[in-house]
């Protein structure tokens, strides 16, 4: 399972905005994608350190003129530095509008009431929706525990077959 939320970063390069998404380690995984100009099949563990990036296909061949050492290097997201560990694959169109992936920190403070937290898993082989839904309900009441400023009354979980979508 993996989680998500969406920011915006300036590039600090031309000063465009970059749509990024927070995501756990385990991100690229649930979604089967690997890419070998990247070392997304090693990132997970990368993933989960802070001042790293994932950069979309798109990105990568717009804002980097698709250099082939980009993986390495180090690039400016709003005020921090970040290394990029990977280039996802050209054919990873989860949302158009993300162009670079960094890692989720889940943090409760002033702001988090406005934040949305997106989960995502691939159901095993003899679990049926009804079955992952209550897993995730689970999921969901051991978070309000750990993380009781995070959550409001009107949160919920449902099993989504985005293959149908």
């Amino acid at each position: 399972m993996t989680t998500s939320e969406s920011h915006e970063f300036g590039t600090g390069r031309r000063g465009d905005p970059l749509e990024a998404l927070r995501v756990t380690s385990d991100f690229f995984h649930a979604f089967q994608m690997d890419h070998d100009r990247s070392r997304l099949r090693t990132a997970g563990h990368d993933a989960a350190r802070a001042g790293v990036v994932i950069l979309s296909d798109g990105t990568w061949r717009q804002r980097f003129q698709a250099d082939p050492d980009i993986v390495g290097r180090a690039i400016t997201l709003g005020n921090e530095k970040h290394t990029v560990i990977g280039v996802a694959h050209p054919k990873f169109q989860l949302d158009a509008r993300v162009d670079v992936w960094v890692p989720l920190r889940i943090a409760e403070g002033p702001r988090t009431t406005a934040t949305t937290y997106n989960f995502v898993g691939r159901l095993k082989a003899g679990v049926t929706p009804a079955q992952a839904e209550a897993d995730l309900r689970q999921v969901l009441l051991q978070l309000k525990s750990t993380y009781p400023n995070l959550w409001n009354q009107y949160e919920s979980v449902r099993v989504v077959d985005t293959r149908s979508m």
